[in-house]
């Protein structure tokens, strides 16, 4: 069974793609929402596959010592992304 996101409606998504901030950035429990997926155009399409697109929820639930990996739950399971890969993730707290 697949689980889609529930889509922004039309112009409300521009509104707040100002306000995102990188999904790197999000302290260790919290959650957001994706609002933008950047990045090279290899990096973004290997993001959206992993299922990373907008209106999914995300929750930071590590951080390694040094700061890098970060390990986030989505959709119902867990991914490791480099910061630098997180950061080009646009978040929605």
């Amino acid at each position: 069974m697949s689980v889609e996101p529930a889509p922004f409606p039309p112009g409300l998504l521009s509104a707040f793609v100002a306000r995102a901030n990188p999904m790197s950035t999000l302290a260790l429990g919290a959650s957001g929402v994706i609002a933008t997926v950047g990045g090279a155009p290899r990096l973004r399409r290997r993001l959206l596959e992993m299922g990373l697109v907008p209106g999914v929820s995300v929750t930071l639930v590590r951080r390694a010592p040094l700061g890098d990996p970060l390990e986030f739950t989505v959709r119902g399971y867990h991914l490791s992304l480099r910061a630098a890969e997180a950061a080009v993730i646009g978040l929605l707290a």
